[in-house]
This record gives C-alpha cells, sequence and structure tokens, in this order.
C-alpha cells in the first residue's frame, strides 16, 4: 500500500503574482484505502487549507491558486490521508520582488501591441510574468551564441543588462518573444491565428534584432553600466 504526493509548482514567481500550486496528480496504489483528505499548506506555518473538493471525491480538485506577499523561498507542504496516518510531501518555489526579477517587458507593454492579450492567461495565473521571464532567459541564450560577453569572456546575465528608457530595443524584443511564446503555446494547429500570430511576432522580433537593436550591459564588470558600453546588433538573424 503506498501514498504518492506529487506537487507542481513554478520555479519562481514574483512576490504578489498568482501561482498555481497543483496536487492534481497525486495517487494512491490500487492496494491502498481510498483517500479521504487532501490538505495544502502554501507555506511551512501558514497551516494546512483543505482542498479535498466535494464528494465524490476528485482529484482534479486538488491545487490551491496562491500569492507571496513576501519574498525568499517558500516550502509547499501537501498531506494526503486515507485510513491511517497521513504522508507529507514538500517543495521548494522562490519568490522574487520585481526589483530583483529585472524583467524588460511587462503585460502593459504586451497590452499595448494587442489590446485583448490578457484574455489568454492560463488557469491559475493572472498576468504573463512567467512569460516575459521565459522571454528574458531566451535573450540571454542568444547574446551568449553571439558570443557577446564581458571582458572575460563570460556570458551576461539578467543583472549586467540596463534597459535605457531612451533605447527601447531590448524591451520590444522580449514583448515580441513574449509574445511569439505566447501564441505559440496557444496554436494547436499550423494555420490557425494563433500560429499565424506567432509567426508574425517571431519574425518582428527577428527583424529587430538583426537590423539595428542596441543592447546595453557591464562589460568591464564594474557594477554600472556606462555609455560606451553598448552592443549594436546588425545583420544578425536569429534563429532559434
Amino acid at each position: 500500500m503506498a501514498i504518492f504526493p506529487l506537487i507542481e509548482t513554478e520555479p519562481i514567481i514574483q512576490v504578489n503574482d498568482k501561482t498555481r500550486l497543483n496536487c492534481i496528480k497525486s495517487f494512491v496504489s490500487k492496494d491502498e484505502p481510498a483517500v479521504t483528505v487532501v490538505e495544502l499548506e502554501p507555506n511551512t506555518g501558514d497551516g494546512y487549507i483543505n482542498i479535498t473538493g466535494s464528494a465524490p471525491i476528485n482529484s482534479k480538485n486538488w491545487y490551491l491558486d496562491w500569492s507571496y506577499s513576501t519574498d525568499g523561498t517558500k516550502t509547499v507542504n501537501l498531506r494526503i490521508t486515507t485510513s491511517g496516518a497521513p504522508v507529507i510531501f514538500s517543495k521548494t518555489l522562490t519568490v522574487i520582488t520585481e526589483a530583483n526579477d529585472k524583467l524588460w517587458s511587462t503585460d502593459s507593454d504586451l497590452i499595448a501591441i494587442e489590446p485583448d492579450i490578457m484574455n489568454w492567461v492560463r488557469p491559475g495565473r493572472a498576468t504573463f510574468l512567467d512569460y516575459h521571464r521565459m522571454s528574458q532567459t531566451r535573450i540571454l541564450e542568444w547574446l551568449d551564441n553571439l558570443k557577446i560577453w564581458n571582458k572575460d569572456g563570460e556570458k551576461f546575465t539578467k543583472d549586467d543588462i540596463n534597459l535605457v528608457m531612451a533605447y527601447d530595443d531590448l524591451k520590444r524584443i522580449s514583448s515580441y518573444w513574449a509574445l511569439e511564446l505566447i501564441f505559440g503555446g496557444l496554436s494547436n494547429k499550423t494555420d490557425d491565428v494563433f500560429n499565424e500570430k506567432m509567426k508574425q511576432y517571431r519574425n518582428s522580433r527577428r527583424e529587430l534584432c538583426g537590423d539595428r537593436s542596441r543592447i546595453r550591459a557591464d562589460y568591464d564588470k564594474s557594477g554600472t553600466v556606462t555609455s560606451s558600453e553598448q552592443f549594436q546588433i546588425k545583420h544578425i538573424r536569429m534563429n532559434r
């Protein structure tokens, strides 16, 4: 007999952003008595919340939408009870502030391009911050692939990049890439409207990156980005 608690979470979320603590894949072996209670504690010490759902018990109800008001490492605890002592499973996630997240685009940037984009936020979330974060990761990978590194030959991190409002290239690249990822995730056919949108924004960010994009980064590792520390990308196509 065995109980198998499973928790799916986002690895990183921003303070006050909505996230889903998902336990619907938890299960018991065939020789285990039926589940009677499922409880979830968003962070150790917060207290357990009953997420069992009404009878008949169905694992599709085993999730909790939550928001953390402080940053730091959070330990999510799942407690499942059948006929005996409950089994507890824990998983950690990281909550960071907006200042430390240092994302290069926002939902407002997406709305300015696609006014109805917020209609497509997936269940369990209220923003596209996860996509902005993925976009940031793709941009850093792109710079690394182009061998745009600091003076020691090390790849740049988000802490090295300066988003200068006078030059909105980085913001636009991030916005286009986020939209490409969003619509790519929504598409389920090669000829649907979402796939066409994905290709549209892929072309937009490739054109921008291959033409005149300007990115400022802390090349000399001084901790400060000066006006001379900038990379102007010309005639480089993104083939990701």
